[in-house]
């Protein structure tokens, strides 16, 4: 089966998923008027009883030139949580949806509809410049050592030769292309203390196999809450229908899942 042609295979619910994280962002063209309060009052209205907790953030930019580094232009970025482990963010040139508690694809893709609709409606950005889904799940404990039997061979690697117990670091990166769309996967062992990316991903003190998968197009391209959620159900199902093709039934097994 070729994940990114075939038919995306019906979703396997996963009680004991170990996704640490899925994440969906949209960039846009500056709007720097999301940095006043006042702008994104109605944004936050629009969403404040799923998310009713609201932080700040502020950062400021270093301009390098000739004197060493300058002060630059300081950027906010909003952040908007619940209790449950979901946050959306806000700020000048993009929104995103993340969290550590999925549970399924509709109901993911139903909260993104709503934020995404949120924002065509009271900030109205002209165009899109990326869409993008991301899926980053961790193995660790005695999963490790289980992983011959639960990824396919073409996905072991160096993993199903004689050097597997001399590597302590081995990540293998693909970027895959599909209806001028991409698919950048990676996935591998990682020591303690490592990790591919420590925004969405925290280092822990033990070794872990992880699965990276970033599903997305780029544009420019109109906003349309309608075309954007449409599009991002695509990737997500190319994104599944990838892990799928990663994975043995012994995987779905050792979480939950009944293939």
């Amino acid at each position: 089966m070729n994940p990114l042609t075939a038919p995306p295979p019906p979703e396997v619910p996963l009680r004991n998923a170990p996704l640490v994280c899925v994440l969906a962002q949209i960039r846009f063209p500056l709007i720097t008027s999301i940095g006043d309060p006042a702008f994104i009052g109605p944004f936050q209205e629009a969403i404040r009883r799923r998310y009713p907790t609201l932080r700040e953030d502020r950062t400021q930019a270093l301009m390098f030139g000739s004197q060493g580094a300058m002060p630059g232009a300081t950027m906010t970025t909003w952040r908007f949580s619940d209790d449950a482990g979901w946050q959306v963010v806000l700020a000048a040139n993009f929104l995103a949806l993340q969290t550590s508690h999925y549970t399924s694809r509709i109901d993911f893709i139903d909260r993104f509809s709503e934020i995404i609709t949120a924002l065509e409606t009271h900030i109205g950005p002209g165009s899109l410049d990326r869409l993008g889904i991301r899926y980053i799940d961790r193995v660790v404990n005695a999963g490790v050592d289980d992983m011959r039997q639960m990824i396919q061979q073409a996905v072991l690697g160096i993993a199903d030769t004689p050097l597997a117990g001399h590597a302590s670091h081995t990540i293998t990166e693909s970027l895959l292309n599909f209806d001028n769309r991409f698919l950048l996967a990676r996935w591998g062992h990682l020591p303690p203390q490592a990790t591919l990316d420590p925004t969405v991903m925290e280092p822990i003190d033990s070794q872990s196999w992880v699965l990276d998968l970033d599903a997305y197009v780029d544009g420019p391209r109109a906003f349309d809450a309608d075309d954007i959620c449409s599009e991002t159900r695509l990737l997500a199902e190319r994104a599944y229908a990838f892990f799928r093709w990663a994975v043995t039934d012994v995987f779905l097994r050792r979480y939950g899942g009944e293939p």
